[in-house]
């Protein structure tokens, strides 16, 4: 059986697992009604970084959503909603976390 090499060890810090020694990443975060150009800022700056950085949209969030079959109540889709932007966080949270740069 082939011995893996050693490499940094995880540990968890408030959730999220992190590797000593590993600076965190950045995270911006940019705000601004519905279809107001968010995304397509970001691609653009993206673009322009001599770094690599994710662009994580909270609209990408919203589009995998699945859409039950089911009619849901609005009390229902307002709890779906902010679970939605709940997981949007940590997403955005966790990759930077382990040290990706993040424009959301």
């Amino acid at each position: 059986m082939a011995r893996r090499a050693a490499g940094p060890t995880a540990r968890r810090t408030d959730g999220f697992a992190t590797f000593p020694g590993m600076p965190s990443g950045r995270i911006v975060l940019l705000n601004g009604p519905s279809s107001s150009g968010k995304t397509t800022l970001a691609k653009a700056v993206s673009r322009r970084l001599s770094t690599p950085w994710l662009v994580l949209p909270v609209d990408l969030f919203h589009q995998i959503r699945t859409r039950p079959s089911t009619e849901l109540t609005d009390r229902q889709w307002h709890d779906v909603f902010h679970r939605t932007r709940a997981a949007y966080h940590r997403a955005l949270v966790g990759a930077a976390a382990v040290g990706c740069d993040v424009l959301g």
